[in-house]
């Protein structure tokens, strides 16, 4: 495990600051509190990796350090785990107990649109400098960043706007907003950098305050635009309840896909080959290869790439059946199933191509239609909208907002 600076020059700090197996809570240069727990057989000479938990709204984020603690332990002894509360004290919580909300659906970052003057200093900022001044303090190797409701909103931000901080997220029981799209950001650097980390969605499919639709079209944002390493973790029973979320097999995926050393990401992809989780299995290969600096497993990579090209080949030839048999958008679904699986596959690149082409026909006239459609539904107009999305069904089905329309339509029956 590499040291970094951070790890360095906590090493300066006394151990006695942090508690082993107890909660200590602290205030950041910004003002936001924050709350830590270092496992109790922690060695503050060996860097460790570490979880940022976000809070809901209304909360505060000690409750979720605690949670986490209690309801998966192993977590406890494998990670520091850090609590940032949002800078909103919710008025007459008491002080024993106070409550917070954060701020971020005015922050555009380092997206493509401009932002309100001041917003830049709402809680994806403070929150992330206050990770930042943490990692002066502690021995911490990486950082995953996850969030329950309101703080997942944050949990995206954060990991959108600073994956150089965040090697993964886990947003969990939430949504994406606008401005953490991925086609929200342009810069070819930034967007390289957000597609080395890995993105697991937390979410249950009867979620009662926010809908599972949320958590399924962030995935399929991600997803289309060519994150290698995202997964949907979804739980039918556990509604809103954090507790009950599939947390743990979220970060375990996450500790996985973000290994520092091309044997672990081999022996995580002949993992996921066996199981025939091919998208997993050709980002860990993607993995493998930048971290192989001396081209030492070449030939261990290749022969494990070319199962997945077996299995891609076979599968692509259905899938280009359909498209030169087709018109219309009957063959969008399949594209999208084999995409999800075999994006990184040689096998698909004269599919994804062809789709990349006709998406550049397809793209600027569906969004045309779709934000006319929107001011149609603000305006009560909502026949007119739903015929708006009628014709990008039919007519720009290779564009992003394919999805959006064919949803919305889906829903209306």
């Amino acid at each position: 495990m590499k040291f970094t600076l951070a790890a360095a020059l906590a090493l300066l700090v006394p151990a006695q600051e942090f508690p082993r197996g107890k909660i200590l809570d602290g205030t950041a240069k910004s003002g936001v509190t924050w709350h830590v727990r270092v496992p109790a057989k922690h060695d503050s000479k060996r860097p460790m990796p570490a979880i940022l938990i976000l809070h809901g709204s209304n909360m505060n984020s000690k409750a979720y350090v605690h949670t986490l603690a209690q309801a998966w332990p192993k977590l406890a002894e494998d990670y520091i785990l850090i609590g940032v509360n949002g800078e909103n004290r919710v008025k007459g919580s008491p002080d024993d107990d106070p409550a917070f909300n954060y701020t971020y659906v005015n922050f555009m970052g380092k997206s493509k649109y401009k932002g309100y003057p001041g917003t830049d200093r709402e809680s994806p900022a403070l929150v992330s400098e206050a990770v930042q001044e943490l990692k002066t303090k502690l021995a911490i190797s990486k950082v995953l960043v996850g969030g329950h409701s309101q703080g997942g909103f944050l949990s995206y931000n954060l990991y959108m706007n600073y994956p150089d901080l965040f090697a993964g997220a886990f947003p969990v029981s939430c949504g994406l907003l606008m401005q953490c799209e991925p086609a929200a950001f342009d810069k070819p650097e930034l967007r390289a950098q957000q597609r080395k980390g890995a993105i697991a969605i937390v979410h249950a499919e009867n979620d009662p305050v926010v809908e599972f639709s949320m958590g399924k079209s962030a995935h399929e944002s991600f997803e289309d635009d060519a994150f290698p390493a995202v997964r949907l973790f979804a739980d039918k029973e556990a509604a809103h309840m954090f507790a009950l979320l599939p947390v743990e097999p979220a970060v375990r995926w996450l500790e996985a896909m973000t290994a520092e050393t091309p044997e672990a990401m081999l022996e995580f992809a002949q993992k996921q080959l066996a199981a025939r989780e091919w998208r997993d299995a050709g980002a860990a290969l993607l993995r493998a290869r930048d971290l192989d600096a001396k081209k030492k497993y070449g030939a261990k990579i290749k022969s494990l790439q070319q199962a997945i090209e077996k299995e891609a080949g076979a599968k692509v030839k259905e899938v280009e059946k359909l498209i030169k048999a087709s018109k219309d958008d009957s063959w969008v679904a399949d594209f999208v199933k084999f995409r999800s699986q075999f994006e990184s596959s040689d096998a698909a690149k004269g599919v994804l191509e062809f789709h990349r082409k006709l998406r550049e026909q397809h793209e600027k006239p569906a969004e045309e239609l779709f934000f006319g459609a929107r001011q149609d539904f603000q305006s009560q107009r909502r026949d007119e909208g739903y015929k708006k999305y009628e014709e990008i069904v039919k007519k720009y089905f290779a564009s992003s907002w394919y999805r959006y329309a064919k949803g919305a339509l889906d829903r209306r029956k």
